[in-house]
């Protein structure tokens, strides 16, 4: 029998859904894929994906992040890098605690890429989510537009791979894990903020 999705679909958004769930909830865990994209300056190569298995998101609790970024083709010159796309798989038990789990992973992720690449990557927007719960009939399904992108490319920086993969791992190994995360947190909104000429 075929599967039949749920549609809900809505403008952009800008955060993820607020709250938790409310009355009577099943406590059984679904799988879900939930997808968020960011206008970036840090970019992956055209066709390369990074893939974070186990990242922790807290409370014992890890997710599969698979990391790109999403290029524009041009007929007269190479492609542009555009956003940085990230696919979230996780577990929950509703659509709406998946888009939460998912934010909070990516906007923590995003924090250290723009460290480590120098780059700035603006605030995480939902693009699609779903139940991915194999041997189910129903599922619900999430889409939200997004302003499409364009003008002339960016400077900005390709993302290293191995040095990423190290300086996710720095903090756990370091005794000053809050002020390294607030000092991180810091310099990401400096970047998003920076013009010529100014101070931040």
């Amino acid at each position: 029998m075929d599967s039949q999705l749920d549609s809900d679909e809505g403008n952009e958004v800008r955060s993820p859904f607020q709250g938790t769930e409310t009355g009577a909830q099943s406590v059984t865990e679904r799988e879900f894929v939930v997808i968020y994209s960011a206008r970036s300056l840090a970019w992956y190569r055209h066709g390369e994906a990074h893939i974070l298995r186990g990242f922790p998101h807290g409370s014992g609790v890890t997710v599969d992040i698979t990391l790109s970024t999403q290029y524009q083709d041009r007929e007269d010159a190479s492609p542009v890098p555009r956003r940085l796309v990230a696919e979230v798989r996780c577990k929950a038990r509703t659509i709406e605690q998946a888009t939460t789990i998912a934010f909070s992973s990516i906007s923590a992720l995003s924090t250290m890429i723009a460290l480590t690449t120098n780059a700035a990557i603006d605030r995480p927007v939902l693009f699609i989510a779903y139940d991915a719960t194999p041997g189910i009939d129903r599922r619900r399904f999430l889409q939200y537009s997004q302003e499409g992108d364009s003008g002339s490319p960016k400077s900005g920086r390709f993302i290293n791979q191995e040095l990423l993969s190290e300086i996710l791992h720095s903090p756990e190994r370091s005794s000053h894990i809050t002020r390294v995360s607030r000092a991180a947190q810091q310099y990401e909104y400096a970047l998003a903020n920076w013009t010529d000429a100014t101070h931040v």
